[in-house]
């Protein structure tokens, strides 16, 4: 079923992240049709089928694709994607939706390196709010094997 939404939605796009946080779903990022790489946060409640774009400050997350998206309660940490063939990313924000404030998270140890298409997820989000990322891509196009965790 695809179903009738209101208000303003995202732009058509691709390699964006989607989750979902109670009854909204949260769009983030990706690259356009024009090749232009996007940071915006959009937000879809479910109750009302009504899209608004959050008005994001603080450390902003720079464009980019092919990223990871982890839900973990009210916050979304977004992990790696690309902007080009020679700039990929193995940096960490956090959004509070909320607030719509971002805060650039300095792992303290043993980072991922520079990769996309990792995935990513939350282990035991009630409880343990430890952020799992797995694989992915480097700047070669190879495939990675790896496996990260960050407690939260």
């Amino acid at each position: 079923m695809r179903p009738t939404t209101s208000g303003t939605p995202p732009s058509p796009r691709d390699s964006h992240t989607f989750s979902a946080w109670k009854n909204k779903i949260i769009v983030i990022g990706g690259e356009d049709g024009h090749d232009y790489y996007l940071s915006d946060v959009h937000i879809l409640d479910t109750d009302t089928l009504i899209w608004r774009e959050l008005s994001t400050s603080g450390q902003l997350l720079p464009p980019r694709a092919g990223h990871s998206t982890v839900s973990l309660g009210k916050n979304l940490f977004v992990f790696g994607g690309f902007t080009d063939a020679q700039n990929l990313y193995n940096d960490l924000y956090m959004l509070d939706t909320d607030t719509g404030v971002w805060t650039n998270v300095t792992p303290t140890t043993n980072c991922p390196s520079a990769r996309f298409s990792v995935a990513g997820d939350c282990l035991d989000p009630f409880k343990s709010g430890v952020l799992v990322f797995i694989g992915g891509c480097n700047k070669s196009l190879e495939a990675l094997e790896d496996m990260y965790y960050l407690h939260t």
